[in-house]
């Protein structure tokens, strides 16, 4: 169940004076090419100071609904919106990763599919290969270059890799003036656009939360080296919880590995071997904190491979919940994303921007992943 969902915006000064202006360049009042009025005007216009409309014109202009040069007043860059009035069928761009052997991928593209009507939305769709991290950044380079040259594309659903490698890609999509909503993970530092993601830092500490109410004192954490907000946030919330309750955080203990391009059968070599440098360790962890549910159940495998038991020995706990459309019983104690919702949410972002056409405030929906209790954790279960 979500338990909690909210949107940041901006001023809601900067948000009108915005939709306003870029509903008069679309609809011709401010001619395209031709001067918008001064500042001074445009401020006595809204009755708001002219540092406030400075802000609302930086937006337009990000937005690409307007052109400055230097000393010179914004000229008008009309967005032709013909299309959108005409019943067309548009046209969305969806790249979506997983992980191996994770079918909350499946679940966010059902989730965008149930909100897209068949009739009305063309849906082209796309995923990275499982070859490695640089392939799959590679991959989706070439994805939104040929966003960018499709013809008539209306708008873009980004489960994003490239990092600041592919912002000169995703600028592109914006100069063109194709809406882009970003799901799991943010955009990429400075650039703003719409996201849908779970509150990844409460989520871990939660996890880790409960497993130090289950004595657990030496917790260690698997990782990855991705610089993406959901991997540091998860380590953020491992830390506050240590933090929480005095316990000293040690180094060796986060584990990190490239999982990018592992197989599916959770027999992977490279967990085999995080999983006997931990318990070789001089004061070996109790439990086990994994970024996500493959890297929690690859690491389960690796310690019954050694003779360690979960959860006797050694305790373990994911992130993500995929368990739940696995069959037989799960076992695997860990937070439960939403996938389905996320990709509900990114629909009805992505359906804002295009029926409203609108350069308002960047929407930020965060969603919560409740903790699943499971046998993992605890040789009784505990229910939460």
């Amino acid at each position: 169940m979500i338990l909690t969902s909210c949107e940041q915006v901006k001023s809601p000064s900067i948000e009108y004076i915005t939709k306003t202006i870029s509903e008069r360049i679309a609809s011709g009042t401010y001619k395209n090419g031709q001067w918008l009025p001064t500042e001074r005007s445009l401020a006595q216009e809204f009755g708001v100071s002219r540092a406030t409309i400075r802000q609302s014109l930086d937006l337009l202009e990000r937005n690409s609904y307007v052109k400055r040069s230097t000393g010179c007043r914004p000229v008008a860059n009309r967005i032709d919106l013909s299309r959108s009035q005409t019943g067309v069928r548009r046209s969305v761009g969806i790249w979506i990763t997983s992980a191996p052997g994770d079918a909350g991928s499946n679940m966010v593209f059902h989730g965008i599919q149930s909100q897209l009507d068949g009739d009305t939305f063309r849906m082209i769709m796309a995923s990275p290969p499982r070859s490695s991290l640089a392939h799959a950044i590679e991959a989706e380079a070439k994805f939104l270059k040929r966003m960018a040259d499709e013809n008539e594309l209306d708008g873009v659903i980004l489960w994003y890799l490239g990092g600041n490698t592919n912002i000169p890609y995703i600028t592109k999509l914006r100069e063109h003036h194709v809406p882009m909503v970003f799901i799991d993970r943010r955009p990429p530092a400075g650039f703003e656009a719409d996201y849908v993601e779970v509150d990844n830092e409460l989520a871990a500490f939660k996890v880790v939360s409960h497993l130090i109410e289950q004595a657990h004192r030496s917790i260690a954490h698997i990782t990855n080296p991705e610089t993406a907000n959901t991997v540091q946030g998860r380590l953020n919330g491992y830390m506050r919880a240590l933090r929480s309750e005095d316990l000293v955080f040690r180094p060796e203990l986060v584990i990190s590995g490239d999982f990018f391009e592992a197989s599916a059968d959770f027999n992977d070599g490279r967990h085999l071997q995080m999983a006997k440098q931990m318990m070789a360790l001089p004061d070996p962890p109790s439990a086990v904190f994994a970024v996500n549910d493959y890297s929690a159940l690859s690491i389960i495998s690796a310690l019954r491979t050694i003779g360690a038991r979960v959860p006797q020995d050694i305790a373990v706990a994911g992130f993500d919940d995929t368990e739940r459309w696995s069959p037989g019983n799960s076992f695997l104690t860990t937070m439960s994303q939403p996938f389905e919702r996320i990709g509900e949410e990114a629909v009805r972002l992505l359906k804002y921007r295009i029926d409203s056409s609108s350069v308002g405030a960047y929407r930020h929906v965060m969603l919560d992943a409740p903790l699943i209790v499971r046998e993992s954790t605890a040789k009784n279960l505990i229910l939460s």
